[in-house]
């Protein structure tokens, strides 16, 4: 072997002893750096947890807010209603009569020629209820009407005295000629009339009706008798 040949094999086996020295370094620190990472995994992990802990215990121990609509819980089988929860709405108080003793008045007698009597009498009798369910005023007015109307007044109910029966007539007021249904003739009677009707729970109550009757062979028969309005009488 001659001297040159000698130092490129000194120098061959050096470079390998360097590399291997560097390969074993550098495998020794990546097994030191996992065991380190190994070590602190346990840490984090009860970092996490606790984390889960702390917010699980927030949430169960949390009181509703004064926003919230099931308001707040005491604990004892009793939810306060929240001030901002939608609330029931307030019912307004009935209001209060004295209560009125209801007496029936007389069945009248009407004189058949003279329409006033003939109203009146008819105003008495149909607005004087001993119950909802009093039906004995059709039998009573329907020989002062005339047949058409006789028949179909049963139909219409009576819109005044719905809820406020017991009633009964006190006055009744002729009032002034209908001037949309033509002046008063020998063989035609329009007027306004007023009714004040007496409840026994209910107050007083004023009537507004107007009414036509025809002149016919039986006398004045009413044809027509609508009622405008009606209102409580202040006491």
């Amino acid at each position: 072997m001659t001297a040159k040949k000698a130092a490129w094999m000194a120098f061959a086996i050096g470079a390998v002893l360097i590399l291997a020295f560097y390969f074993l370094q550098n495998t020794q620190g990546a097994s030191q750096q996992a065991g380190a990472g190994a070590q602190t995994s346990p840490a984090a992990a009860d970092q996490k947890q606790a984390a889960a802990e702390d917010a699980s215990d927030a949430t169960a121990t949390a009181e509703p807010t004064l926003d919230s609509p099931a308001g707040v819980d005491r604990g004892n089988g009793f939810a306060q209603a929240s001030p901002d929860a939608a609330q029931a709405p307030v019912q307004p108080t009935p209001a209060q009569y004295e209560r009125q003793e209801i007496t029936a008045p007389p069945v009248p007698t009407p004189d058949m020629q003279d329409p006033a009597a003939v109203a009146g009498a008819f105003l008495t009798v149909y607005n004087s209820r001993t119950s909802e369910t009093d039906e004995s005023w059709k039998g009573t007015t329907e020989p002062w009407l005339v047949p058409d109307l006789a028949a179909q007044l049963p139909l219409v109910p009576n819109g005044a005295l719905e809820g406020k029966t017991p009633a009964a007539v006190r006055t009744v007021e002729v009032g002034e000629n209908v001037e949309d249904w033509g002046i008063d003739t020998p063989l035609r009677w329009a007027h306004h009339v007023q009714v004040t009707v007496d409840t026994q729970d209910q107050g007083s109550y004023l009537l507004e009706y107007r009414l036509r009757s025809q002149l016919t062979d039986q006398g004045w028969l009413i044809n027509a008798a609508p009622l405008d309005s009606w209102q409580r009488v202040k006491d």
